[in-house]
């Protein structure tokens, strides 16, 4: 058995599925609707990781106000499968603080922790081992 999964790099892995992440920006849409593993990519977003970040203080593209995560948590839970949540929509014109402008808002809801599992991520949507 398998599940729909997304490769996210930290710590917007951690801010979906602990924070109040509710959009993930791509360049494509998708017809996918449903459960959504969120996994955490090896690579991190180290711009965000050094300065923090918060959707309710945007002066431009980054995120720079305080720290609002656990970085080594966001840090040591990198390469696997961090949580769930359910994807409801595929827009362009999103009103959440955390879509950028010209982008593909994929619309998240009910995100929900699992232990983290070690598991090689990719691009796309992926098939995880349930």
């Amino acid at each position: 058995m398998t599940a729909t999964a997304l490769s996210v790099r930290q710590p917007w892995a951690w801010g979906i599925i602990y924070g109040s992440k509710d959009v993930e920006n791509r360049t494509w849409w998708t017809r996918y609707r449903g459960l959504l593993l969120i996994h955490a990519g090896k690579r991190c977003d180290e711009y965000a990781m050094k300065h923090g970040f918060n959707a309710e203080e945007r002066p431009g593209r980054f995120y720079t106000s305080q720290w609002w995560f656990p970085a080594g948590q966001a840090r040591s839970q990198c390469g696997g499968i961090v949580g769930r949540v359910e994807l409801v929509d595929c827009i362009q014109n999103s009103r959440s603080a955390w879509a950028e402008p010209g982008l593909w808002h994929w619309i998240l809801q009910n995100p929900e922790p699992l232990p983290f599992r070690p598991l090689p991520g990719r691009l796309g949507l992926w098939q995880a081992p349930a």
